[in-house]
């Protein structure tokens, strides 16, 4: 009888095969017992039944025994071949067209061929899934039990003014955290507190610059205040420390709860990708229609030296010349479609995956007799290729490009995201000497994506 030893395991923290391994071995003592030759060894490693995720060795495995080549297979456990339903009903097809045989180290041979071998299967089909399911509302209770008794959330990334552990203040980020809600306390705009962000280089724990929707999310986030939440409802006290006053985060709570804004038409092309040329700071518009400019700031507020200005129509001129021109070369949009065909949908499913992983991971952190150092490292591995792929997707352009040598269009939002496909930066010079109405494109230093 040629036979094929299959052994799979579902999470390998350590990536060194030794779960595999020991099956492989006690399948190899069951072979020699019924006096099988193995024929070859199918190995999904940190691979579970229960997903979407292909299992390549099974799938191969399934193809040998259609082709003949395969006798019979020996298995550690039935549940190591299957636990769902529909992948029985693949297996029974294939060991019923074949007549092969299928024995396991635990639970006995299993003969597919026959009406109360396929019944004896189907009955530990459904046990190994009820297995599953009952396990997942067990993490899930878990989950909110620990919620309940205020145990500090690690399952996602790190929030803003603690350590991974969620319990240990950052005191830098901390104060940076109770300035943010003093600021805009104070009266403040978001925008202001985001440009006030940005000017002093604070990032995010992701290393990206704040924007509107994250900043508000995170001070409306209740861990700041010292609460303990579950799905997003303050369930108890939480058991680390506050790093903002609580009344003062109610306040800011209620003033950002209460904030709506109606949308309004930009106004100028440029706004946010203009820089002084002495400063370094953002440069801001402004002025009169007919006048209009952009300009270094100089308020209490908004620190700049306020010495360097530059016509609006000007320079928008240049740089939208500057855009055409690049988006009309054959390598930069061959680059751009190039760029926009890899999809997301594959990294938003290896997202979640990563997401529902780490979550398990944590949720194992707190089982005694767990391997702690193995359990971190699998949990810092995933979550380091959740970074790699939110970088990738940052950036990848979605802006469709424009019809080669068609016009150019008139709908100012759309012309902003198209010269964004191609600049990431403009810095004005200051003027070497006096003019009178005479734009200099000198001083104009455009950098580009």
């Amino acid at each position: 009888m040629r036979a094929a030893i299959y052994v799979r395991i579902s999470r390998d923290y350590a990536g060194e095969q030794l779960g595999v391994q020991r099956q492989q071995e006690d399948c190899e003592a069951l072979a020699g017992q019924l006096g099988w030759q193995i024929v070859d060894v199918y190995i999904d490693n940190d691979v579970s039944a229960t997903g979407k995720k292909p299992r390549p060795a099974y799938q191969r495995l399934l193809a040998d025994l259609r082709a003949g080549t395969v006798d019979a297979i020996v298995a550690w456990h039935a549940d190591r071949l299957y636990r769902r339903a529909m992948d029985l009903g693949e297996l029974v097809e294939v060991c019923k067209a074949t007549n092969a045989q299928v024995a396991t180290v635990n639970a006995g041979s299993v003969d597919l061929t026959t009406p109360t071998g396929r019944l004896v299967a189907g009955l530990l089909a459904q046990v190994a899934t009820y297995e599953v399911e009952h396990k997942t509302e067990r993490w899930a209770r878990s989950w909110q039990q620990g919620r309940e008794l205020g145990a500090p959330v690690t399952n996602s990334n790190r929030l803003f003014g603690y350590e991974r552990d969620g319990a240990t203040v950052v005191p830098t980020e901390a104060s940076v955290a109770r300035e943010m809600i003093d600021r805009l306390l104070a009266g403040e705009s978001q925008g202001s507190v985001l440009r006030w962000l940005d000017d002093a280089g604070i990032r995010t724990t992701r290393g990206k610059v704040w924007r509107a929707s994250g900043l508000k999310v995170y001070l409306l986030n209740p861990r700041i205040a010292g609460w303990s939440t579950h799905k997003g409802e303050i369930v108890a006290e939480g058991n680390w420390p506050a790093i903002v006053d609580r009344d003062r985060w109610e306040q800011a709570r209620a003033f950002l709860s209460s904030r709506t804004r109606a949308y309004v038409p930009r106004k100028n092309l440029l706004p946010g990708l203009l820089f002084c040329g002495k400063c370094k700071m953002r440069m801001i518009s402004g002025g009169s229609t007919r006048q209009a400019a952009y300009r270094c700031p100089s308020r209490p507020n908004m620190p700049g030296c306020g010495g360097v200005s530059v016509s609006v129509r000007y320079v928008e001129d240049m740089v939208e010349s500057f855009a055409q021109e690049r988006l009309e070369n054959p390598v930069v949009r061959r680059r751009l479609t190039r760029l926009r065909s890899q999809p997301n949908r594959g990294r938003n499913k290896e997202l979640a995956d990563l997401d529902t992983r780490i979550l398990e991971l944590e949720q194992q952190l707190e089982e005694p007799g767990t391997p702690v150092p193995t359990l971190v490292r699998a949990i810092n591995r995933a979550k380091a290729r959740q970074e790699e792929l939110l970088e990738d997707m940052n950036t990848l352009p979605r802006v469709p490009l424009p019809v080669q040598g068609g016009p150019w269009p008139e709908d100012l939002g759309r012309r902003r995201e198209l010269v964004e496909l191609v600049v990431s930066r403009i810095e004005i010079k200051p003027l070497t000497k006096p003019t009178r109405n005479v734009f200099d494109p000198d001083r104009v230093v455009i950098t580009e994506r």
